[in-house]
């Protein structure tokens, strides 16, 4: 089964692509600071790669190789104030929820998972992060609901270990 991904532009595939890179971004503060969280990102990242769905993997794998030098080079793009940094890496992701319909089920509920868990495990160590920009991104997704087919999917998508 072809995957409805190949409809989005190609700009909203690299962000779909780059969303852990964001994501530990987001969570490691200031720029040129390689701190622990993307050092803890990367790591999780290759977790992923082994973990999720083979299409969402696939997509995965051709942007592997590249996730330190996308941090580097997100780094360099994103604003240094952390508000406004954050602000701008959620208008990215949830530029990916609002095309959630050009994803299949599995990369939909994958996504979810990837997102929330990615975005949980990085903040262990700032909790104020969990509140402040991954509570609203899982939010983005439970409000993506398209009846009780997606429901039945969340859920089914929560019990996912990763």
């Amino acid at each position: 089964m072809k995957s409805r991904t190949m409809s989005l532009s190609p700009a909203l595939q690299e962000i779909i692509l780059e969303a852990p890179a964001l994501i530990s971004l987001a969570a490691a503060g200031k720029r040129n600071k390689l701190r622990e969280a993307k050092i803890v990102a990367l790591r999780l990242f290759h977790t992923v790669t082994f973990t999720a769905p083979a299409k969402l993997r696939n997509k995965f794998r051709r942007g592997e190789p590249y996730f330190e030098e996308t941090i580097e080079r997100l780094d360099q793009i994103l604003p240094d104030d952390p508000k406004v940094r954050r602000t701008v890496i959620t208008l990215w992701i949830k530029e990916i929820i609002e095309n959630a319909d050009c994803l299949s089920d599995v990369e939909r509920i994958a996504w979810k998972d990837i997102l929330v868990k990615f975005g949980m495990y990085v903040s262990r160590s700032r909790e104020n992060m969990v509140e402040e920009f991954f509570a609203p991104i899982t939010e983005m997704f439970l409000k993506k609901k398209d009846g009780s087919r997606w429901q039945m999917l969340f859920e089914a998508g929560q019990e996912r270990k990763f």
